[in-house]
């Protein structure tokens, strides 16, 4: 299951800086709105140990570096709370992974948005951890099971129900709330609650 990163901000943040925030990289053309990663995370990595040839992100690790204390949050929640409570004179977005960012942009008490960009920045990989009693035939029958989940875009209409059907926030459309910038949307999708089931139903079996 395969993810991409993302920005979650206020939607008034978008049009503070010089130039509109459409993608990662714009954040690193700006100097006002300051920007975080959840410390020791996946994305964290992503731009400590991104190729030379990526410099711009590079760059942007090295500016989150010299305000560290504000930059590295210590979990998704904090990093969440730290956007809601940014304002005009001191903005922060937090950097993540897109699913994670959009679930917590539709719930209250909103007023925030998410910034996907226009071209996959990360291949991020979500993996599963069982027991190691489990046994090969079982993981196995798991691993079938969540390809067919995806194969047959169930995985896809679970993604709508829980992030889309029952956001809490009104959309872009709506006028004020939270907004989801449009772009294509990936089935692989993390969904905690079928991925419980599916390993509750193997290690049952």
């Amino acid at each position: 299951m395969t993810f991409d990163l993302a920005i979650l901000m206020r939607e008034r943040d978008r049009s503070l800086s010089n130039n509109t925030i459409e993608t990662i990289l714009d954040l690193g053309q700006q100097t006002h709105i300051k920007y975080g990663v959840v410390d020791g995370g996946s994305t964290a990595n992503f731009f400590k140990s991104t190729e030379k040839e990526r410099f711009a992100y590079q760059r942007m690790w090295s500016v989150m570096e010299g305000y560290k204390s504000e930059s590295h949050l210590p979990s998704v929640e904090e990093a969440v709370e730290r956007v809601h409570q940014s304002n005009d004179s001191h903005p922060f977005v937090f950097i993540g992974e897109q699913y994670t960012a959009e679930y917590h942009a539709s719930r209250k008490p909103c007023g925030l948005t998410v910034v996907r960009g226009e071209s996959k920045v990360f291949d991020g990989e979500y993996h599963l951890a069982v027991r190691s009693d489990i046994g090969q035939d079982s993981i196995t029958e798991l691993s079938n099971t969540l390809t067919s989940l995806n194969q047959t875009g169930r995985l896809q209409e679970l993604y709508e129900k829980w992030w889309i059907q029952r956001a809490e926030c009104p959309d872009e459309g709506n006028g004020d709330g939270t907004s989801v910038t449009s772009g294509t949307v990936v089935t692989n999708v993390s969904l905690v609650s079928v991925v419980l089931a599916i390993l509750f139903f193997v290690t049952r079996s």
